[in-house]
């Protein structure tokens, strides 16, 4: 006995996008024109250099100076207070060498 035939279903085709007909319209860039060459002259500035200001930024630094200054002077006395102790050393040394030191005559 000869097998029946199965149907066999083809694939659906789908349609290619249709291409759009509108043609692109060109645009021109116009290029900018250069500013007119102007002599160089000293501008006068808006404020007087020595004028003083208190902003934010002034007190900002103001505070760090003197943190710095501060600081600064602390290790000065620092180191003072060393010296002074090595001056100590220094001179207990001197007394002791010269008691165990006899006296030549």
């Amino acid at each position: 006995m000869a097998t029946a035939k199965k149907s066999v279903k083809k694939a659906t085709v789908k349609r290619a996008p249709a291409k759009s007909t509108a043609k692109t319209s060109v645009t021109h860039k116009v290029r900018k024109t250069d500013a007119p060459v102007q002599s160089f002259r000293i501008a006068r500035p808006a404020d007087p250099f020595l004028t003083l200001r208190v902003t934010r930024q002034t007190i900002y630094w103001a505070a760090l100076a003197i943190i710095v200054l501060a600081l600064g002077l602390w290790v000065v006395d620092i180191n003072d207070r060393v010296q002074r102790i090595y001056d100590e050393v220094d001179s207990l040394n001197q007394d002791s060498i010269s008691i165990m030191s006899p006296a030549v005559q």
